[in-house]
């Protein structure tokens, strides 16, 4: 990819900046004629290199935000376990505003849900400690990715960790008599006596009871 798109770009396009990780590249353009007449070029590019885009992965995505508020057949696009689309965000000066942004896409999401899952299914009987030494690493560099942008989507899908070892509580200790109610406190009074146990913990995301 390195001489059939990289050097290509760089020579042909230098107008067009562009990220590349493997073989899923991104390209920025000014317009939608831009972009159509650079995918004509790209495609001929690549049959030269005896290669192909992907046909279904290959598209032009308007970035729709408050600069740009016009409607578009495709407005995102999912790149390095990102999506990027429309969100509100807000500014330093703390206005709200419409922004073309990244945030964990769905696909991600459910990779760690089925992590932590799996976990749980092969250590059925382990103590939470033992849950925790586990989890720890999986939850560690998958928040240390995508806590970068877009925090609070992320955390959103970090609540199924601490519905999943509330559920390790209701079948594990009797006195809770299988209530969700009387799992979560347990598990939160376990939080505020090891509130370092679990990297979520850490980082604040701990269960609570009102």
């Amino acid at each position: 990819m390195h001489y059939a798109f990289d050097w290509w770009m760089k020579r042909k396009h230098p107008q067009n900046p562009w990220e590349r990780y493997a073989d899923d590249a991104v390209i920025h353009c000014r317009t939608e004629e831009e972009a159509k007449a650079l995918l004509v070029q790209l495609n001929k590019r690549m049959a030269e290199c005896r290669l192909e885009l992907h046909p279904d992965k290959t598209k032009i995505v308007y970035c729709r935000s408050d600069v740009n508020p016009e409607h578009h057949e495709c407005e995102s696009f999912d790149f390095l376990g990102y999506t990027f689309r429309r969100r509100i965000v807000k500014s330093k000066h703390g206005n709200f505003f419409n922004g073309f942004t990244p945030a964990v896409s769905k696909g991600a999401s459910q990779h760690l849900r089925d992590s932590i899952r799996e976990i749980r299914r092969n250590h059925k009987t382990a103590s939470l400690e033992e849950l925790a030494e586990r989890m720890n690493p999986v939850l560690r560099g998958w928040m240390n990715y995508f806590y970068k942008y877009s925090a609070g989507e992320a955390r959103n899908v970090l609540n199924y960790v601490n519905l999943t070892l509330i559920q390790c509580i209701r079948y594990k200790y009797k006195s809770t008599g299988r209530k969700h109610l009387k799992s979560h406190k347990f598990l939160s009074r376990i939080c505020k006596e090891q509130p370092n146990l679990f990297y979520h913990w850490q980082m604040g995301l701990r269960p609570s009871v009102g």
